[in-house]
């Protein structure tokens, strides 16, 4: 998605109180603030690790971040 698309996206599912997954290069400082809602994996990240992520979300946990 293009970042004004992703915004757009961010604020619908944040509007909704629906979780999600901002897999970014940029810190939460730097980013949109409709992406603080959701929960920031870091680039590069290993696909274990946005799995996991995913998988603590649906099980209602919050998500611990690493590195």
């Amino acid at each position: 998605m293009s970042d004004g698309e992703s915004v757009e996206a961010a604020k619908t599912l944040a509007g909704r109180a629906v979780p999600f997954v901002v897999y970014s290069g940029l810190g939460v400082e730097e980013s949109h603030e409709a992406f603080s809602f959701g929960v920031t994996v870091m680039k590069p990240a290993e696909s274990a690790e946005v799995v996991r992520v995913i998988r603590e979300m649906i099980a209602g946990q919050q998500p611990r971040m690493t590195g």
